[in-house]
C-alpha cells in the first residue's frame, strides 16, 4: 500500500475528525494520536488498514515520540502533518488563573511542538511532505473575552512562519490554516466553562458578548465537511500559501484588519521613522513620511475614479471630488480594499465659490498635494448657431476656470511637495471630426492645452510639474448615457465600424487607458509642458 499518510491530531471531533473521514474516503491513510481512540473505532472498521488511531497523549513528547516512529514504521511512510488539536480558554484576561493560561498553551502551542518534533525527521529523510497548521482566524485578529486563545493561536502562528523558512530548503512546504467559525462541537466546549457571571463586575460586558456568541453555536458560517476537502486541496497544491483562511467570515475579517493595519502603519510612519540611527556631523536624507496624496475631481465614476484606482493600488492616499454624494462614497468604498486613506469632498464645481472651498477642506487634511487631476469636464456638442450662452458659460467654467483656480488654491500644497498637475484635456482641442460641431467645446479645451503649458513654464523652476492628457474616444458611463444608449442597434453597428476604421488601434479607449497614462505622468519626473495624445492612433490620421 503506497497511498499517502497523513497525521492529524484532535482527529476525535470536530474538523479533525471530518478531515480523518475524507482522507480515508480519498483511499489514503491516517495516523491519529489520541487520547479518545474509541471515538475512531467505527470509522477504522470502515476502512480496515488505513486508520490507525494511536492512543497518546501528544503533550507527552516521550510517549508521542515512540508511538509515531512505530506507526510510521509500519506505515512506510509519512506525507502530510496536520497539527489541528486545539481548544479555547475563554474570558477576560484578569479572570483567568496561571494554571488555566499555561494549559492552553500546553495544548494550543507546546503539544503542537513536540507532534511537530516528532514527525520531522520522518519529512526530512524523504526530503518533502506538507505541514498544515491548523491555527484560527484568532491567529490574526483579537476579540474580548479571548485573549488566552487568541495568543496561543498568534504564538502557533509566528512559530509557523519561522518554520515554514527553515522547512522550504527541505522540499517540505508549511501552511497556517485560519479557519472561521464552523459547525463543530469547538464553540459549545468552550460556552460550556465559562463562569456564571463576571469575577470583575468591569467585564460584565464581555461576559454578556461571550454568551451571545455561544448562543450563535450551531449558526457558524463554515461547513468542516468542506473545510475537510478545502485542507486536502491544499495538500495538493504544487506550491502551497503561507496563509490560507477557511470562510468569507475569516477573509474578510482578516482583511479589513490588515487594512487598518497598513493604515495605521502610513498614518504614524514619521514617528516610526524617527528612531533610525542618524551618523554624526551627516545629514540626514530627505524621506517622505507620508503616503502620496493625489486628489482627483470627478472622482466617483469614469476616467476620474479610474485613475483614482490605479493611484491607490500604487500606494497613495487620495481626496475625491465630485457633486454627487451617494456616487462619492460607493467610490471610498470600494478603493478602500487597496489600504489606502480616501476622502471624499461632495461640491458642486460650476458654483463660483467651489474651488476655493475645496481646496480649504483640502488644507484641513493635509500641507502637501503630490498630484492634482483636474479630471472633471463637461461636453456639448453643437453648431455655433445653436449653441446657448448658457452651454458656453457651463463648459468654460468646468474645463478651463476650475482647473486654473483649483490649481492657484493648491498651489502651496503642491508647492511643499514638489509635486504636479494633470490636466484631462481632448483630442477636441485639435482634431475635429465632420459633420459632429465642436466650436465653443474645442475652444476649451484648446483653453486648457494653453494653460496646461503656461503653467508649466511658470511652475517648472518651482518644482512643480505640470501635464494634460488628450484622451480619444472613450467608453465611460457617461460616453454611454450621453452618446451610445440614444442610437438603435443598427446605428451602433455604424458607430462600431468607423471606430475600427478611424483608430488604428481599432477600438474606443477604457478608462484604464487613460489612468495608466496619468500614472506615467505623476512618476515621470522629467516631464512637464506635455500634451499627451492618449486616443488609439486617432491624431496620426
Amino acid at each position: 500500500m503506497d497511498s499517502r499518510v497523513w497525521l492529524v491530531t484532535g482527529a476525535a471531533g470536530g474538523l479533525g475528525r471530518a478531515l480523518v473521514g475524507a482522507v480515508l474516503a480519498a483511499r489514503e491513510r491516517v495516523i491519529a494520536p489520541t487520547r479518545r481512540p474509541q471515538e475512531l473505532r467505527r470509522l477504522a472498521a470502515a476502512h480496515p488498514g488505513r486508520l490507525h488511531a494511536l492512543d497518546a497523549d501528544i503533550t507527552d513528547a516521550v510517549a508521542l515520540q515512540r508511538a509515531l516512529d512505530s506507526a510510521v514504521t509500519e506505515c512506510g511512510r509519512l506525507d502530510v502533518v496536520v497539527n489541528n488539536a486545539g481548544y479555547a480558554l475563554a474570558g477576560p484576561l484578569e479572570e483567568l488563573d496561571d494554571a488555566g493560561l499555561r494549559a492552553q498553551f500546553e495544548v494550543n502551542f507546546f503539544a503542537a511542538v513536540n507532534v511537530l518534533r516528532a514527525a520531522l525527521p520522518h519529512l526530512r529523510r524523504a526530503r518533502a511532505g506538507r505541514v498544515l497548521q491548523i491555527s484560527s482566524l484568532a491567529g490574526q485578529i483579537g476579540s474580548p473575552g479571548m485573549s488566552a486563545y487568541t495568543a496561543s493561536k498568534h504564538a502557533l502562528e509566528g512559530l509557523s512562519a519561522s518554520l515554514a523558512a527553515e522547512l522550504a530548503p527541505l522540499g517540505i512546504y508549511t501552511t497556517i490554516v485560519e479557519p472561521g467559525a464552523t459547525r463543530t462541537d469547538f464553540r459549545a466546549a468552550w460556552a460550556g466553562r465559562l463562569p456564571a457571571q463576571a469575577a470583575i463586575p468591569d467585564y460584565a460586558p464581555v461576559h454578556e458578548a461571550l454568551a451571545r456568541s455561544a448562543g450563535a453555536a450551531g449558526a457558524q458560517t463554515g461547513d468542516p465537511a468542506r473545510a475537510a476537502r478545502a485542507l486536502i486541496a491544499l495538500a495538493d497544491l504544487p506550491e502551497p500559501p503561507l496563509r490560507l483562511p477557511l470562510g468569507s467570515d475569516a477573509l474578510t475579517s482578516i482583511e479589513s484588519a490588515r487594512t487598518s493595519q497598513l493604515r495605521e502603519l502610513r498614518h504614524h510612519t514619521a514617528l516610526s521613522i524617527s528612531t533610525d540611527h542618524q551618523p554624526r556631523n551627516t545629514k540626514m536624507p530627505t524621506r517622505r513620511t507620508t503616503a502620496p496624496l493625489a486628489v482627483v475631481t470627478g472622482g466617483s465614476e469614469g476616467l476620474g475614479l479610474a485613475i483614482a484606482d490605479t493611484f491607490a493600488r500604487s500606494g497613495a492616499d487620495l481626496v475625491l471630488v465630485a457633486r454627487d454624494h451617494d456616487k462619492l462614497e460607493r467610490a471610498r468604498k470600494n478603493l478602500l480594499q487597496h489600504g489606502t486613506t480616501v476622502h471624499t469632498v461632495s461640491a458642486d464645481l460650476a458654483t463660483p465659490d467651489a474651488p476655493a472651498e475645496i481646496a480649504d477642506r483640502i488644507r484641513n487634511l493635509t500641507d502637501r498635494v503630490d498630484t492634482l487631476v483636474n479630471s472633471v469636464g463637461t461636453a456639448h456638442f453643437a453648431s455655433l448657431a445653436d449653441t446657448t450662452t448658457d452651454a458656453m458659460h457651463t463648459m468654460w467654467r468646468l474645463n478651463v476656470q476650475v482647473p486654473l483656480l483649483l490649481s492657484q488654491q493648491l498651489l502651496p500644497a503642491l508647492l511643499t511637495a514638489e509635486g504636479n498637475i494633470i490636466n484631462i484635456s481632448s483630442y477636441w482641442a485639435h482634431k475635429m471630426v465632420a459633420g459632429r460641431p465642436s466650436a465653443a467645446y474645442s475652444a476649451t479645451r484648446g483653453a486648457l492645452n494653453s494653460l496646461t503649458l503656461a503653467l508649466a513654464n511658470e511652475l517648472g523652476p518651482q518644482g512643480v510639474r505640470v501635464n494634460a492628457i488628450a484622451p480619444g474616444a472613450v467608453r465611460t458611463p457617461t460616453y454611454e448615457r450621453s452618446y451610445l444608449e440614444p442610437m438603435s442597434a443598427e446605428q451602433r453597428d455604424s458607430h462600431d465600424r468607423q471606430i475600427e476604421q478611424s483608430y488604428p488601434l481599432g477600438r474606443l479607449g477604457t478608462a484604464s487607458d487613460i489612468a495608466a497614462a496619468a500614472a506615467y505622468l505623476a512618476s515621470a519626473t522629467w516631464t512637464t509642458g506635455a500634451i499627451l495624445d492618449v486616443d488609439g492612433g486617432l491624431t496620426v490620421r
